[in-house]
């Protein structure tokens, strides 16, 4: 049915269960291998291409035979070993082999056996492997089976499940198993580089669609020519030559896929530093942690003991177990939204991980160095070296700790911060704050910037104490209020530390008035409540959202913000002393400036007082008495008015220096005409005035 015809829906839902089918049957062809290869007698030896040995296993019937790495299989029970016809099968006894080393033809016999329990987990890891895939594609096909994104991962994850299971089958030489392994090699590399084209997001690039149809068509036309030779080859069991093309077509097939893989990392590398969203340069750097994860233990377990001419400290087949931790790692970058309750648990497993690694290779380096370039070294040297290097890495488990869960938080989280350094530096900050807006700047310096949460917002009660508002910050709209004296305020209160939301939302799940209250901060995506109590007094809330990249908030956090919480608690309540005692001395001023006034006033009344009552009164007895001294012309009458001329300039010059009559209010010229009226009004006498 064309697409068109399915619609969008339609189309997702074929995919979806067209995927469920093929998990399904690669399942229970799984199973059919598996079961299979139990009934195999055991060799012990592994094939690298068509004819040669890659591995000899230790103490196996292949080594006691005296088979080696690097042997050209010519015959096997006298007929000529060929791909496409088993050398094992149930119920044998022996192997014949006809091989050759250095141009010489050795004839080896190889008694199998039953395979013990040990060996036979040792020959089935790769089974293993396949169903840790086979688990992952399947829960994320389950949890978002409708994403074109998360189909097209998981037909890449079942392609590679397929391909390990046909490895054990290939291995022995089955026709269809190696020319399965053929097809899905070459189909899974074009896959590979589509889907590092939509993950961590769409690249759009230029070349991006020629890039994917040359691969697409490069991988067609490998298929076809792959299938062809196959088929010719198998067709030619008979014929003595036969293969050679097909050996260097499967080494084109092994180039191509190599270039895919390469293309597709090489994206990845590009998302994490071009992308502009900061969540697909984090996905991008999660899955490169994770691939480097995986092949770390082959680094260490393998090449290293390689490098130093060691014998392999495990088996190959345990380093293949920790090929599960690409697609976790994917499934990881993809949902960790929603494996937030999981993120703490997996941040101290890939800390543990790590550090078990890092201790390990320092010690196969000293170790097996000292016995690669000291080859003579007494054993009693060797014993006390080995003592030696032991308790040095037991002195350096504490740093190299702190070193890891620096260097996996800076993964996981985007950054680290040094707890001791950011509370001092904070401290500081709240100290020098001189107001509540000094406050919200520095937390959404600290708290927004270095912990990297998306929303602050620092809530103070309003002038009336009836609320809770929004005092500044970021993220949050200025209407979210909450009630200081409610049942959430209340409990916060109590609490004492950072609650979650979703905590506080189910401590209330049945109290409707709570509910209602945190209603709207539900919707505004609040993860984290903070109270501010500074003396069994609730001082404020720091309320914040989710983190950026949605990272988990660590217990390094919480104390950060339980320290931070107690610091701007005492920051705001030194704030409101010193709003209390500028309004105090606000107070002060304002009475002292009263009491200059009413001094002032005091002064005006009694300079007006001294100038309209006692001068002229004083001026009315020296004219009574210039009158008198006209009539008598008494010496007494005349010290009398002296003296009463001399009171008047005392009294004159009191008043001026109390207070200039009437000079505030009109100049001087109409103020002596005002007086000189008003006298002549009150006493009855004429005045001759000029100005």
């Amino acid at each position: 049915m064309p697409a068109r015809l399915l619609g969008a829906e339609g189309v997702k839902r074929l995919g979806m269960q067209g995927l469920a089918l093929l998990g399904v049957v690669i399942l229970f062809g799984g199973i059919a291998v598996f079961a299979y290869y139990a009934a195999l007698p055991y060799a012990g030896f592994e094939l690298a291409g068509p004819v040669r040995i890659g591995a000899v296993i230790a103490e196996s019937p292949a080594e006691a035979a005296g088979l080696q790495v690097g042997d050209r299989i010519l015959t096997t029970d006298g007929e000529p070993f060929r791909r496409g016809r088993a050398y094992l099968r149930p119920g044998q006894e022996t192997l014949q082999l006809s091989v050759e080393r250095d141009g010489v033809s050795i004839a080896l016999q190889i008694a199998l056996v039953s395979p013990s329990l040990r060996e036979r987990f040792i020959t089935s890891s790769h089974s293993l492997v396949a169903l840790a895939f086979w688990i992952v594609a399947m829960a994320v096909l389950a949890f978002k089976p409708k994403d074109p994104v998360v189909q097209l991962f998981v037909l890449v994850t079942l392609l590679g499940v397929l391909a390990l299971v046909a490895w054990l089958p290939a291995d022995l030489g089955f026709a269809w198993a190696n020319m399965l392994m053929a097809t899905v090699v070459v189909v899974i590399g074009p896959l590979f580089v589509h889907f590092h084209t939509l993950f961590p997001e769409r690249s759009e690039f230029q070349g991006r669609r020629a890039l994917l149809a040359g691969l697409y068509t490069a991988a067609l036309i490998l298929l076809v020519l792959s299938t062809a030779s196959d088929l010719a080859y198998y067709l030619r069991l008979n014929s003595e030559e036969g293969g050679l093309s097909s050996l260097s077509l499967t080494q084109v097939i092994q180039a191509f896929f190599s270039l895919c893989l390469l293309a597709g990392l090489s994206l990845l590398v590009r998302a994490r530093f071009v992308a502009k969203p900061e969540m697909s340069r984090r996905r991008a750097g999660l899955v490169l942690f994770g691939t480097a994860l995986a092949l770390l233990p082959f680094i260490v377990l393998v090449a290293i003991p390689q490098i130093l001419g060691a014998p392999y400290l495990v088996p190959t087949w345990l380093t293949l177990l920790a090929l599960i931790l690409i697609p976790l790692s994917y499934v990881y970058a993809i949902y960790r939204r929603d494996l937030m309750k999981l993120d703490s648990t997996i941040n101290r497993s890939v800390v543990l991980y790590l550090l078990t690694l890092i201790l390990l290779g320092l010690y196969l380096a000293v170790s097996l160095g000292l016995r690669r370039f000291v080859p003579h070294a007494p054993s009693a040297t060797i014993t006390l070296t080995d003592a030696g290097l032991f308790v040095g890495l037991a002195l350096l488990v504490a740093p190299l700790r702190q070193k890891t869960q620096i260097a996996v938080d800076r993964v996981l989280y985007g950054g680290w911060y040094n707890y001791q350094s950011f509370i001092s530096s904070t401290s500081q900050g709240l100290r020098d704050a001189m107001d509540v807006s000094s406050i919200v700047q520095l937390l959404d310096r600290h708290v927004a910037g270095t912990l990297r949460f998306k929303a602050v917002a620092l809530l103070l009660p309003d002038h009336q104490g009836r609320a809770f508002q929004v005092r500044g910050g970021q993220g949050f709209g200025e209407p979210l209020a909450i009630s200081p004296q409610g049942d959430v305020a209340q409990f916060l209160l109590k609490a004492g530390k950072p609650v979650e939301h979703a905590a506080l939302c189910d401590q209330f799940a049945h109290d409707s008035v709570a509910r209602q209250e945190l209603a709207a901060w539900s919707e505004a995506r609040v993860q984290m409540w903070v109270p501010l109590i500074q003396q069994d007094e609730l001082m404020g809330l720091l309320v914040l959202g989710s983190k950026q990249a949605d990272d988990f908030v660590t217990q390094g956090d919480l104390d950060i913000l339980d320290t931070l919480a107690q610091q701007v608690a005492n920051a705001i309540r030194r704030l409101q002393l010193v709003d209390i005692l500028q309004g105090r001395m606000e107070e002060i001023q304002a009475l002292g400036r009263e009491i200059l006034a009413l001094q002032e006033r005091n002064q005006h009344r009694l300079s007006r007082e001294l100038h309209d009552q006692v001068l002229q009164r004083v001026f009315v007895v020296r004219h009574l008495l210039e009158q008198t001294q006209e009539l008598a012309r008494h010496e007494k009458i005349d010290e009398a008015s002296k003296t009463l001329l001399e009171l008047a300039d005392y009294l004159r010059s009191i008043m001026f220096e109390l207070r200039p009559p009437a000079w505030d209010d009109t100049d001087l010229p109409a103020a002596l005409e005002d007086y000189a009226l008003a006298f002549e009004d009150k006493q009855g006498l004429p005045i001759l005035f000029q100005a």
